[in-house]
């Protein structure tokens, strides 16, 4: 079985589209704008930031965000945080990052309070922090920014800066997993196939693997093909082991692709 245990990354606010299509969703962003709403200039930048509706335009982007942020739309004041960490059209600068993701998670944005997080977990742009990092981790998780919780039980899961707790780290990644977060539930599937502080049971890691999975998370597919191969908790069957490993191939998981290839070789 591929075993990896997986963290959430950068948390950047998506908008909510509610089933409507992009041009008009643009349309209402940018009528809230105009109307003085932070929140619909932060959405905004975000569809210039990815092309949604609008042609891609990175610096349109940040001084949507820029204008969301300094008019007191916390969610741009993340979003500008995340394009100053990775350098999306502008210089890559850790120290502006943490000031902006520090100024979301102060004004009660929790993917800010985990982006913070992050930068203290990896010592980007600050010195590594374990304590600073699991405060601001649980800040996330206990409001709601289920990467939080994912991140937090990876730490109990590893022993990182808390005691070890399989047990904890089960509990965080199913409360992650039951607000939809498939990583998390990949996670859980994989304590729960080892037996590690829930009962083992590997009918039920191959139902959260499906879930992550469905998903379209790579890991998720790749390690329920694994189990089809093997027969583990599910009937074996080469057939639909080769559909979820290129599934996963297609995610773009090179394990995913490698472990294909040559189950296809050994099939055909």
């Amino acid at each position: 079985t591929i075993v990896f245990t997986a963290i959430s990354l950068a948390a950047e606010t998506d908008p909510n589209y509610q089933n409507k299509n992009y041009f008009e969703v643009v349309g209402l962003y940018r009528a809230s704008c105009e109307d003085g709403n932070m929140k619909g200039c932060a959405n905004l930048g975000f569809m210039y930031k990815y092309g949604r509706g609008v042609k891609q335009d990175l610096s349109k982007a940040r001084k949507l965000y820029v204008h969301a942020c300094d008019g007191g739309g916390v969610m741009g004041c993340n979003n500008l945080g995340v394009m100053y960490e990775h350098g999306n059209g502008i210089k890559q600068n850790y120290n502006t990052a943490i000031k902006f993701y520090k100024k979301a998670c102060d004004g009660k944005w929790q993917d800010g309070c985990f982006n913070l997080g992050r930068m203290y977990h990896r010592g980007k742009g600050v010195k590594q922090d374990l304590a600073k990092t699991i405060q601001l981790y649980e800040i996330s998780c206990n409001n709601d920014a289920v990467s939080g919780c994912t991140n937090l039980g990876t730490m109990y899961q590893l022993g990182q800066g808390v005691k070890q707790s399989y047990a904890k780290a089960a509990a965080l990644y199913a409360q992650a997993c039951d607000k939809k977060k498939a990583s998390s539930c990949y996670n859980l599937g994989l304590l729960v196939a080892k037996g590690h502080g829930v009962k083992k049971d590997l009918v039920r890691a191959s139902e959260l693997y499906k879930i992550a999975c469905d998903s379209n998370y790579a890991l998720g597919c790749i390690t329920l093909g694994a189990l089809y191969y093997q027969g583990l908790g599910v009937e074996r069957s080469t057939k639909q082991a080769l559909l979820l490993l290129n599934k996963g191939c297609n995610l773009g998981n090179a394990k995913g692709c490698e472990f294909y290839n040559s189950l296809r070789k050994q099939t055909y």
